[in-house]
C-alpha cells in the first residue's frame, strides 16, 4: 500500500478562514460518532480546485466544529510539497523544489550540473523528509545512476546525440509529489574532432 493512501488531515479553523493549526490522523478519530462529511469547497488564486484523495476518503469533514481538510491538497495548492514518514508518523512540509541541468563533453566523457533549489542532497536510505532527497539520472532512459551531489559523470559515451534525464526523488527512492525531472541534449564528436557518423538509410518495406 502506498503511503499516501492513508494521510494525516490538518486542522482548520472555520471562521478565521483556512489556517493551518495542527494534524489529526483520520483513522485513529470516530469519525462516525463525532464527525460529520462537509462538502467543502476550495479556491485557490481565485480559482476554483477539487481535492483528489484517495482510498474513498471524504474532501472535508467537520468534528465539534473543527473543519478538516487533506494536507497534501492543501499544502500542495499553496505552492508547498509534503512527505509522510510511517514509521515516526511525522509529516513534513517544504517549498517545492526547481531542478536544472547542463551538460559539458571532454572527449568520450559527459559531464552534467545540476542546479536544485529548495531541495537538500542527501545520501539514500533513512527517514522520508520534505525537501531533502538524491537524484536519479539516467543516459538516454539507460545506466540509472543515483547522484547526492551537485554532478553526474558519465564515460566512454559514445559519439552522436544523448539526453540526459534527471528526477528528484525522496530517501526511499520514491519520486516527490509532485514529480520534478529536467533533462538536457548533448552531442558527442567523433573522435578525431569529425562530425558523428549519420545514422544510414532507413529501411523500406514493401
Amino acid at each position: 500500500m502506498s503511503r499516501w493512501r492513508v494521510f494525516p488531515w490538518v486542522a482548520a479553523g472555520v471562521a478565521a478562514g483556512i489556517v493551518l493549526a495542527g494534524t489529526a490522523v483520520a483513522a485513529g478519530y470516530d469519525i462516525a460518532g463525532n464527525c460529520t462529511q462537509a462538502p467543502l469547497q476550495f479556491v485557490f488564486g481565485g480559482q476554483p480546485v477539487t481535492p483528489q484523495v484517495a482510498g474513498g476518503n471524504p474532501a472535508g469533514f467537520i468534528c465539534n466544529g473543527t473543519s478538516y481538510v487533506p494536507l497534501r491538497f492543501m499544502a500542495q495548492s499553496l505552492g508547498q510539497q509534503v512527505a509522510w514518514e510511517g514509521s515516526t508518523d511525522t509529516v513534513s512540509v517544504a517549498p517545492l523544489p526547481t531542478l536544472s541541468a547542463t551538460a559539458a563533453v571532454s572527449g568520450t566523457t559527459l559531464t552534467v550540473t545540476f542546479s536544485v533549489h529548495n531541495f537538500q542532497l542527501v545520501a539514500p536510505g533513512g527517514a522520508v523528509a520534505a525537501g531533502q532527497g538524491h537524484l536519479h539520472v539516467w543516459l538516454d532512459g539507460q545506466g540509472l545512476q543515483m547522484v547526492w551531489t551537485p554532478t553526474a559523470t558519465f564515460t566512454n559515451v559514445g559519439p552522436g546525440a544523448h539526453t540526459v534525464t534527471a528526477e528528484l526523488v525522496d530517501a526511499q527512492h520514491e519520486p516527490i509529489t509532485p514529480g520534478v525531472r529536467t533533462s538536457v541534449a548533448v552531442t558527442v564528436a567523433a573522435a578525431g574532432g569529425g562530425a558523428p557518423p549519420s545514422p544510414g538509410p532507413k529501411p523500406t518495406w514493401g
